[in-house]
């Protein structure tokens, strides 16, 4: 949705975060942390000892912050961007998800970051853009010094 070169670290996401998502019951941790000047990495852990790793970068549009997830996976051609919506309060990640399938709609002839962020802009306030059931609360587990 932008350059991840030009993001800003947002120091709030950095740290171990427990994810439990009540409608299917799994759960695990989350660990994030720098993984350059603007990017940070997510390596996830969940119950049944499976893993994965991510790097993100915060996009903001508007007021609003929102997350350019990229899973990092092998082959490199096959890593896909996910976008979602997130805000922190009492030590509480929360995130939607914006709706895959309409964006892949959306870019059928190709979408530049330019006009994602365009498309995301207009239609941030509209929740039919995210996943309904997707948007998941983290619990953070250790805070960091302030």
């Amino acid at each position: 949705m932008s350059k991840p070169g030009l993001a800003k670290i947002d120091n709030e996401l950095i740290g171990k975060w427990r994810m439990e998502d009540k409608e299917s019951k799994e759960s695990g941790i989350l660990t994030i942390s720098r993984f350059n000047d603007s990017e940070l990495l997510i390596v996830f852990a969940d119950d049944k000892n499976e893993f994965g790793t991510m790097r993100l970068f915060v996009t903001f549009v508007g007021k609003e912050k929102f997350l350019n997830v990229q899973e990092m996976q092998v082959p490199y051609k096959d890593r896909k961007w996910m976008f979602a919506n997130y805000s922190i309060k009492d030590c509480t990640l929360t995130y939607r998800l914006v709706n895959d399938s309409l964006l892949k709609d959306k870019a059928k002839g190709g979408l530049s970051q330019k006009e994602l962020y365009a498309f995301i802009k207009k239609n941030a306030a509209n929740k039919d853009i995210y996943d309904e059931p997707e948007t998941l609360t983290c619990v953070k587990t250790d805070a960091p010094a302030k």
